[in-house]
């Protein structure tokens, strides 16, 4: 009843907003007793059956393009970090969701910034051209960071389980509404999500098994709960849609710092 609860929360949040459901499950299972990998198979399974549903249910919005690229980069990050998540399944969960929040709180920080400075920069273009102003440089500018974004995202998913934020921040920066970005997010998560799933039961061996039939069994939960959050969705702005999904991003890693430590202090 503790991990479809769990699920059903995440899968709530990220019907919502496209992203979200490990940032909300993850913490909550491992709190449970479930070991970092067996959690995140658990969430992987919720995931491909929520994103399929809701790819399909959004597929006048997506765009083939916005998705390959992506898909080629996190394919990229995704090996090294399951490397990654074979040292950090021997550490304390409570030092792993630390390390995942302190990211977490810097890339919504970074984003806030870039934010700021995006409206500077139109309402300078408003005024008139930038004399000087490479052209090529904002093009390299946006190359880059949509290779750190992808390749940084299949690193975090193959990790933790959470490559949802890079792509996030990323795709806060393009000019979408909320119904494209959350198809585009659907995707991303469901072209990885059986791969990941995959190489980590290689890795791990039959623990992800259970894990996968514990994500199983609670996918008529998961479905509804996926419904009810894409609904909620479709009542957001784009700009609502923005702030709410940098607001959960802060808010989950804040938890993620502080939780263990007031936990930790409690026992003292």
């Amino acid at each position: 009843m503790w991990t479809v609860l769990a699920l059903s929360a995440g899968m709530w949040v990220q019907g919502a907003l496209g992203f979200g459901s490990a940032i909300v499950a993850l913490p909550i299972l491992v709190w449970g007793g479930l070991t970092l990998p067996v959690a995140v198979a658990a969430v992987l399974v919720s995931v491909v059956v929520q994103t399929a549903e809701g790819t399909w249910r959004f597929r006048d919005a997506l765009v083939p393009r916005d998705v390959g690229v992506m898909l080629v980069l996190r394919m990229i990050g995704l090996p090294v970090g399951l490397a990654l998540m074979v040292w950090l399944a021997a550490l304390e969960p409570g030092q792993v969701r630390q390390a995942v929040g302190v990211v977490v709180l810097l890339a919504v920080a970074l984003v806030a910034w870039d934010g700021a400075g995006g409206r500077s920069r139109r309402e300078a273009t408003a005024r008139g051209p930038v004399e000087h102003e490479d052209p090529k440089a904002p093009r390299l500018a946006r190359r880059l960071w949509t290779a750190v974004a992808g390749v940084g995202s299949g690193l975090m998913a193959g990790a933790v389980g959470m490559g949802g934020p890079a792509l996030v921040l990323w795709a806060n920066t393009m000019p979408w509404n909320a119904r494209r970005t959350r198809v585009f997010l659907w995707c991303s998560f469901l072209l990885v999500s059986p791969l990941q799933l995959a190489l980590m039961g290689w890795r791990f061996g039959s623990p992800i098994g259970w894990g996968a039939l514990a994500g199983l069994a609670a996918t008529p939960a998961v479905v509804a709960a996926g419904w009810l959050g894409s609904n909620a969705g479709d009542r957001l702005s784009p700009r609502q849609f923005r702030a709410a999904g940098l607001v959960l991003l802060a808010l989950m890693g804040l938890a993620s710092v502080v939780g263990p430590a007031l936990s930790n202090s409690g026992g003292e």
